[in-house]
């Protein structure tokens, strides 16, 4: 981890390739080598020295504060403006699908069903995996169907394989969508998971839902880091997938033709355009992207959701009754895309249309443009840093004490998100860091920045960003970097550059972008197993429940978990930094350091004043139990009966009462 912080936003030049698929050909991701274009390359300083022992404990730099996050504007890619042709209707459409209950083949659940509260989700019943992260577990009737989440149940205990993430759909398979419906046609399948006495219940998803505020800084999003700083226009995965085409016409506008983009920095595009498929999350299984196109282009937006008279993006658009939007799905696109990207009619009647076909485009662009809105930068924090010397109060300002120093929390929770897996944080550029040996037998290490396992369940469960994606690349850029070096290809753009690290790689031979012969990396690990993404810590005293498990409640447990040096430390040793050990805090460190966190709430957040107003939302909490305590089943469906609750729709004022922590638990309670 770095030892200090650079206060440069070093941020990798934005990049579009417009390419014909006839060039491109239907082989598999082009290999990247080490000579690109500056920015987007591999740097490496050829033979190093022998690896120095590393002393736990060796004093560090004094470390730099992190400065206020409205210094910095959201990272967009620059030629985004190929694509928009106008940005308040591109935000607008947005804000609409990301509310929108439509998305979901349910005509339930929107992508806000799991990011309402302060970005993150609040919900309390049915939102238990049972654990390693794949929902296999217990069958019929086990005690994690529909349990309801109590203060007294966190921490879970350390054992647990048990996550708490956030339900979905229900498992079926996708048959067809009725016109101008918000539900789609399914065939439950049946669930030997997700259900209780036979009666299936809503899926659960295998970790616990980040907030999307500010998450337009991370230059990977998910927990695993799978949602690719390249948005190639259709999925998640950027240039790693060799198949993902968008639709270009003429300019006339009668023919089109396929070609494949590659814009960065636009990782919350590939972040949009993955839960909507996610027969998990949103989807029966069997949609898909241009299916669920066909769907909404002609639906109102909103179609079923009421609307704030002064709703700081869409009260121009709201219907008079106050229930959905004007226009059609299609007109907006119509007003926020260029029209090379919509314009082309079918070629047969029944065919896919253009719009139809590009839709995960509009959708992912617009989805990030709005969530490049939701930038919470007007904290205690920020206007201490901006010279209100006042804005702290004496406990927050000794935790900020803890926080820099003996907590030793900076070296993770850096820069102005207060997380060096931020684009801001990154400084030098460097996505891979080599990890200071652990004991002397372990060996060296390398790993990707802003992603670590700090011991909160065996790695096994849950391999993080060690895992791979579904073409069966190694997500880690550092796992790709070790493989360059034996001489094979990586899918991905990013920095490695040695000359940077803290301490020097071991002898593995000399190497350079031009190397032909591969080197020898017997005696250099990868240390990114169970390693996740480190999250911000802005408004987190909102987004509990914490960890990727979901498995402690409150801030004062997140302390004394980083204050007993982890969980499985000792277990997990191979990919954990030395630095996760007990850092022997008093009572009152561990308070303080709960009060500094408190003071990086934004109150516009708090009271959801704008931009963080909203549409309302019909809540999918759980399941309704009858007189047995079971659940019940709905008569028409067959399946569980939902328990709902209305969110109100919010205008830019924001409410009256302020948003709670989860389970309304108290931040100091242990």
């Amino acid at each position: 981890m770095s030892r200090f912080l650079s206060l440069r936003a070093a941020l990798s030049p934005a990049l579009v390739l417009l390419l014909p698929i006839a060039a491109l050909g239907q082989t598999s991701p082009i290999p990247l080598t080490p000579a690109k274009a500056a920015g987007d390359r591999i740097v490496d300083g050829g033979a190093q020295p022998d690896t120095e022992a590393v002393r736990v404990g060796e004093p560090f730099e004094v470390p730099v504060r992190p400065p206020a996050l409205s210094i910095f504007r959201a990272p967009l890619p620059k030629e985004i403006g190929q694509f928009i042709r106008d940005t308040p209707s591109a935000i607008a459409l947005g804000k609409a699908l990301f509310w929108d209950m439509s998305v979901g083949s349910d005509g339930k659940t929107a992508c806000a069903s799991c990011h309402y509260h302060a970005g993150a989700d609040a919900r309390q019943r049915n939102q238990i995996n049972p654990g390693n992260g794949s929902g296999t577990g217990s069958s019929s009737g086990s005690a994690f169907v529909n349990y309801q989440l109590t203060p007294e149940g966190f921490p879970l205990p350390k054992t647990s394989t048990q996550v708490v993430g956030s339900q979905g759909v229900h498992r079926g398979a996708h048959l067809g969508t009725p016109s101008k419906s918000p539900a789609e046609t399914v065939r439950f399948s049946g669930d030997t998971t997700f259900n209780s006495a036979r009666i299936q219940t809503r899926q659960v998803t295998g970790r616990n839902t980040p907030s999307v505020l500010n998450a337009i800084f991370f230059e990977r999003t998910f927990w695993d880091g799978r949602a690719n700083q390249v948005f190639n226009g259709v999925s998640p995965f950027g240039g790693r997938d060799s198949n993902a085409t968008i639709y270009v016409t003429d300019t006339a506008g009668l023919s089109m033709r396929p070609v494949q983009i590659r814009l960065s920095p636009a990782s919350l595009a590939s972040q949009a355009v993955g839960p909507i498929m996610s027969d998990v999350e949103m989807a029966f299984t069997g949609r898909s992207l241009r299916t669920l196109g066909r769907k909404l282009i002609p639906l109102n937006p909103l179609n079923q959701q009421p609307v704030a008279v002064d709703d700081s993006v869409l009260s121009s658009h709201r219907l008079p009754a106050g229930i959905g939007l004007r226009g059609t799905y299609g007109e907006w696109i119509k007003a926020a895309f260029r029209p090379e990207y919509w314009n082309a009619p079918p070629v047969k009647l029944g065919e896919w249309s253009q719009m139809e076909l590009n839709f995960p485009l509009f959708f992912g662009l617009s989805v990030m443009l709005y969530e490049s809105t939701l930038i919470s930068d007007q904290t205690s924090y920020d206007r201490y840093v901006l010279g209100d010397t006042g804005a702290l109060t004496p406990k927050q300002l000794a935790g900020l004490n803890v926080f820099m120093n003996k907590g030793k929390c900076i070296e993770c929770h850096n820069g102005p998100l207060f997380s060096n897996a931020a684009k801001p944080s990154i400084g030098d550029g460097t996505q891979v860091e080599h990890m200071p040996t652990r004991y002397l037998t372990d060996g060296p290490a390398i790993y990707d920045r802003g992603f670590y396992n700090i011991g909160v369940r065996p790695t096994s469960l849950d391999l993080g960003v060690g895992g791979k994606d579904v073409f069966g690349n190694p997500l880690s850029f550092a796992a790709q970097y070790r493989g360059m070096l034996e001489g094979g290809p990586a899918v991905d753009a990013f920095q490695a550059t040695t000359t940077l690290f803290e301490i020097p790689l071991p002898r593995v031979g000399v190497f350079s972008p031009t190397a032909v012969r591969p080197v020898d990396t017997s005696a250099l690990r990868t240390a990114t197993a169970g390693a996740f993404k480190v999250p911000s810590l802005r408004n987190v005293e909102l987004t509990g429940p914490y960890f990727h498990t979901g498995s402690l409640g409150t801030l004062k447990q997140v302390v004394q978990f980083y204050n007993r040096g982890g969980d499985f430390a000792q277990a997990n040793r191979l990919d954990v930094p030395p630095r996760i050990r007990p850092l022997e805090l008093s009572e009152d460190e561990e308070n303080a350091l709960v009060e500094f966190m408190l003071s990086l709430t934004d109150d516009r957040v708090r009271f959801q004043r704008a931009p963080f107003d909203h549409p309302g939302l019909l809540l999918v909490d759980g399941h309704r139990r009858d007189i047995r305590g079971q659940v019940s089943k709905d008569a028409r469906t067959n399946v569980g009966a939902d328990a709902e609750f209305w969110l109100p729709a919010i205008g830019a004022g924001g409410n009256t009462a302020p948003l709670m922590p989860f389970l309304g638990l108290p931040a100091l309670q242990p």
